[in-house]
Order: C-alpha cells, then sequence, then structure tokens
C-alpha cells in the first residue's frame, strides 16, 4: 500500500509521538465535554431558581453570575472564576431553560394521569392587563399518594362562558389524550358559568362524563357564611377592623402596641 509509504521508513519513536499526542488530543476532547456537560447543568438549576423566587429572567447575567464570580474568585482564584464566567446564563438561555423543564414536567405529569383517575380545580382570573385567564389545578395518585399539582394557565378568547371554560379543558385533555371518564370531580368557585344547569362549565363535564362529583370551593363558601352571621357578629367585626385600622395608620402607634403587647406578655406584638 503505498497511502502511507512517505512514513514506512520512520522510527518507532516517532509513532508512539503520535500516539501520545492522539490521546492527548481525545483526553482534551473529553474534559471539554464534561465541562459543557457540567455548565448546562448548572444552568438549568440556576434557571429552575430564578423561576421558583419568581424572579426577572436578567437576573441570572446581571447578579447571580457576577455575584458567583466575585465568591469564586475571593475564594478558589481567578482561574476557577474564569470556569464560572462560562456557564451560559443570559436572559434569553435562562427563559429556554423555563420553557423546556415546564414542558418535561407537563409531559410527565399528564403521562402519569393516563393511567390514574384525576379531579379538577378551575378558576377564573383577570391579571393586571385586564386578559381574563383560566387556572387549573389537579390531584391524582401517585405511588399510593394523593399529589397535586399546578396544570396550566389559559388566556380565554373574548368571553368567559360556561361553554368557553369547557373548550379550553376539552382542548387540553384532546391535546394529551386523556379521557373525561377519569375525571371523577370537579372543584369550582360556584358561579353561573361554572355550575349553571343549562350552559354551566358542570354540565357540559356531565354530558361527558355523568358520574362527575361536583364541590365548591371552600374560600367562596365562607365568604357567604361570613353573610349570615347575624348583625351582633358584623358588629364586633367591624369593631375588630377599626381598632386594627386604628393601631396600623401610624408606626407610632404601631411600636405603642408593641409595648403594651410585651408588658402583657402577649404572643402577638404586631
Amino acid at each position: 500500500n503505498t497511502t502511507f509509504s512517505f512514513i514506512k521508513d520512520k522510527p518507532t519513536s516517532y509513532f508512539k509521538r503520535l500516539s501520545e499526542q492522539e490521546a492527548k488530543t481525545t483526553n482534551s476532547f473529553k474534559s471539554l465535554i464534561t465541562f459543557s456537560k457540567k455548565a448546562l447543568i448548572a444552568s438549568y438549576q440556576v434557571s429552575e431558581m430564578i423561576a421558583k423566587n419568581m424572579k426577572v429572567h436578567t437576573i441570572g447575567e446581571s447578579l447571580i453570575l457576577p455575584a458567583c464570580k466575585k465568591i469564586v474568585s475571593t475564594m478558589l482564584g481567578d482561574e476557577a472564576a474564569m470556569t464560572i464566567s462560562k456557564i451560559p446564563l443570559s436572559n434569553d438561555t435562562v427563559h429556554r431553560h423555563i420553557l423546556e423543564m415546564s414542558s418535561d414536567i407537563e409531559k410527565n405529569v399528564c403521562g402519569k394521569l393516563q393511567c390514574s383517575d384525576f379531579a379538577l380545580q378551575v378558576d377564573e382570573s383577570t391579571d393586571i392587563t385586564n386578559k381574563a385567564q383560566l387556572i387549573a389545578f389537579i390531584r391524582f395518585i401517585k405511588e399510593d399518594q394523593i399529589t397535586s399539582q399546578f396544570l396550566f394557565c389559559k388566556e380565554f378568547s373574548v368571553t368567559t362562558k360556561g361553554e368557553d371554560v369547557f373548550n379550553i379543558l376539552n382542548d387540553y385533555l384532546d391535546k394529551w389524550q386523556l379521557s373525561w371518564k377519569s375525571c371523577v370531580g370537579i372543584c369550582t368557585d360556584g358561579g353561573p358559568s361554572m355550575v349553571g344547569c343549562i350552559n354551566g362549565l358542570v354540565s357540559f363535564m356531565q354530558k361527558k362524563n355523568a358520574n362527575v362529583i361536583t364541590t365548591h370551593c371552600f374560600l367562596p363558601r365562607d365568604a357567604l357564611m361570613s353573610k349570615t352571621l347575624g348583625e351582633k357578629f358584623n358588629e364586633l367585626l367591624d369593631i375588630v377592623v377599626q381598632m386594627v385600622n386604628f393601631v396600623k395608620t401610624k408606626p407610632v402607634k404601631s411600636r405603642i402596641f408593641e409595648e403594651i403587647s410585651i408588658s402583657m406578655d402577649s404572643q402577638h406584638r404586631r
């Protein structure tokens, strides 16, 4: 074979040197891959912390990464700080990581729901931009334990009628191939769009599953109950509210109240 004829007369040391260079290149490549993997894992971990603490995505690049570099540089030296600086934490990167983790969680949860009964809790809310949104939570059995999980937050297109709520839920269940037969319960606030006997959400759900159990959210129920406790109770509550407002109107009043509470060995200070 004449392809490598130019090296056939080379000494053994030449080939050993080539072998060593190849090994060094391979090791350097493996080290680079290992570092890139660790940097990526660290980026996902920081992105998760940013999401859980509801901070702006730019905080990773503007505060967290510079702070880590300062700490590492002081404790371990500049070389280690240079390594830390290679962790990707830009605004777009953090945003993308959060979306990827959210999608993965949703996929895992919906995968478990395909072989389990579940109950839904839905509520309509309006954000600061006056957009109506549907928030859904789900409860299901996981490893013999009842698990509650945030499911989704979807924006209404125009109206917020019972049919609109049902369509959002139905589209979501169809997307993940979930059966209405597995939905054993629905918890709502008791409004007409939710429990109306003709056009309410529950009426549409019962067409899909006649055995679904409807429950009333306890917060509105307590609010309704408080309106029927009688005039004397309301008068007492009014007095309490006036007292609290009087104490909280000025800082000096709060401090005086705290001193009085301390002198009386009360656990309630402010």
